[in-house]
């Protein structure tokens, strides 16, 4: 079911949604992310960034392992559930970093009352499916095994999402206990080349089709991307968990939004979809810093409550 599309409308927002574009279209001129160089001065740049801003007062925040894997822990001080969020970043597969998501997981945490768990998972081209989906699954196991009472969610953004999706299917595939539900933000369904992503080819600074087909042969390497772990597309959503999704209705990835909306719905399934118009691809980590994220949050965290 999709609900009524936001409309980016407030000034505040609108200088926001140009300064992210511009920067992503001077960052494409200047680098280029299948060079290794480029790809590490990306990375260090946005390591060091996270590094130079204040933690929010509002929250509780550590770094641990789980089963040799780093995972960061964001806890609000008003915690009100015990409940929790399992967040999985993007980043193209090659250069999102969970330091520079930091933000995002305070703003989680703080709006949700729910403690947010934070996976570091290994990055491409050092690292190829199924190496960080497989440490998405190692880490949720065990969180369930250490929190057998408290009931998860799944949030992520981009490939990010993309993974979310990936492994519910895996978990529902081996008949393990999936997420109570889901937030996906311009999650990546297909890396086969199915879908039509065309219509909006010219309107994403962000995620442009042939910087992401590059970045996701990197991933996928020799496999077969009509994998439904690669390409979640070809999956069975018979007996899925609720699934909030949220699109910019110019970007790339609004076909694979709109395609799992329509997978979930044929297979019975609840599915809430917003999209926005006037943003930029994963709008909604941008949380509470504009009025439209800000409602877009708090559309999405009572989804998760409801479903708990």
């Amino acid at each position: 079911m999709s609900l009524e599309p936001i409309k980016i409308k407030h000034p505040i927002t609108k200088i926001l949604v140009s300064k992210v574009n511009q920067s992503f279209s001077s960052a494409y001129r200047k680098s280029d992310t299948t060079s290794s160089s480029d790809l590490k001065r990306i990375r260090n740049t946005l390591h060091e960034k996270s590094r130079e801003r204040k933690k929010s007062r509002k929250i509780i925040f550590s770094r641990t392992e789980m089963e040799g894997i780093p995972v960061e822990i964001t806890s609000p001080k008003n915690k009100m559930s015990e409940n929790m969020i399992f967040y999985i970043h993007g980043g193209a597969y090659m250069i999102g970093l969970i330091s520079y998501s930091q933000r995002y997981a305070e703003m989680l945490a703080v709006e949700s009352g729910c403690t947010v768990y934070a996976i570091d998972y290994s990055l491409s081209p050092e690292n190829q499916y199924p190496v960080a989906l497989d440490e998405c699954e190692k880490v949720y196991l065990k969180l369930r095994k250490d929190h057998p009472q408290s009931k998860i969610a799944f949030i992520g953004d981009s490939a990010g999402g993309g993974f979310c999706v990936s492994l519910t299917l895996r978990l529902k595939a081996k008949h393990l206990a999936m997420p109570s539900c889901m937030v996906v933000h311009s999650p990546v369904m297909d890396l086969s080349g199915k879908l039509d992503r065309t219509v909006n080819v010219n309107q994403d600074e962000i995620i442009r089709p042939s910087r992401f087909h590059i970045a996701a042969d990197i991933y996928a390497g020799t496999a077969d991307t009509k994998n439904d772990e690669i390409s979640p597309v070809y999956g069975d959503y018979t007996n899925f968990p609720p699934v909030f999704i949220t699109v910019d209705k110019h970007e790339t990835m609004f076909a694979d939004s709109i395609e799992l909306d329509r997978l979930i719905e044929k297979a019975g399934g609840i599915v809430k979809t917003v999209t926005i118009d006037g943003s930029f691809h994963a709008f909604a980590v941008m949380g509470m810093f504009s009025p439209e994220s800000a409602k877009l949050m708090k559309e999405y965290t009572a989804f998760i409550r409801q479903n708990f």
